[in-house]
């Protein structure tokens, strides 16, 4: 399952110094929640990452043009995906899938695959010794 929303506010957009959220940052929130309601993905029940079931999240990003630096979209993401699909996003992870990056002008958007990947911590082995 694959949401498709409006590119998010760079991280450097974010907030103001004392921590409110800036205008850009709010109207991402209400365009992407108007679309997750829209498209039916309210009813998602939260994940539950941990440090031993690490999640993986595929992306597409669209970019305005190349100047932009796709890693400062990913804080702003997390925070909009809290909530709605995982509690916690501390063990949360992102990978652009399409790179080289892909710019579109008219309709830069990031499009989120909404089923991750999980990662089990690897079980320890005990060697006996001979």
């Amino acid at each position: 399952m694959t949401i498709t929303l409006p590119l998010p506010p760079s991280k450097n957009n974010l907030r103001y110094s004392n921590h409110t959220k800036t205008a850009q940052y709010r109207k991402f929130e209400s365009q992407s929640d108007m679309i997750w309601i829209r498209d039916g993905f309210n009813s998602h029940s939260l994940l539950n990452p941990t440090y031993d079931n690490q999640m993986l999240f595929d992306i597409r990003i669209y970019l305005k043009d190349l100047r932009s630096d796709p890693e400062n979209y990913f804080e702003a993401l997390r925070d909009w995906l809290k909530g709605k699909l995982y509690s916690d996003d501390k063990w949360v992870f992102f990978q652009i899938v399409n790179l080289p990056l892909e710019v579109d002008k008219h309709n830069p958007r990031i499009e989120i695959n909404l089923s991750p990947r999980i990662f089990s911590k690897p079980k320890q082995i005990k060697v006996q010794a001979i």
